[in-house]
């Protein structure tokens, strides 16, 4: 018995969707501009996290490691920025 169509396209949206979170990460770890993609990251993660429920997901280390580095990129960008608008207000 073959399972039905829709669950092998499902797993692969879900393998597409958590490489994606993890390109998006991996991009918010660039200076300054990385901003966004971390959020876009942190909200592809939620998203595929609630699509995934019950179901394996083989690339769940790279949804995971999306996640972090799209948390990591943000706060690099949130503290470069706040150094940079300290520098400029103190002129060191």
């Amino acid at each position: 018995m073959q399972p039905p169509d829709n669950a092998g396209s499902n797993r692969l949206a879900i393998i597409d969707a958590s490489l994606a979170c993890f390109r998006m990460g991996c991009l918010s770890l660039l200076p300054l501009i990385g901003l966004p993609f971390g959020f876009l990251a942190v909200r592809r993660f939620r998203l595929t996290f609630a699509i995934s429920r019950g179901e394996w997901n083989p690339a769940r280390a790279y949804l995971l490691g999306g996640y972090a580095l799209g948390i990591l990129g943000m706060l690099l960008s949130l503290g470069e920025g706040a150094l940079a608008v300290l520098l400029y207000f103190n002129q060191f």
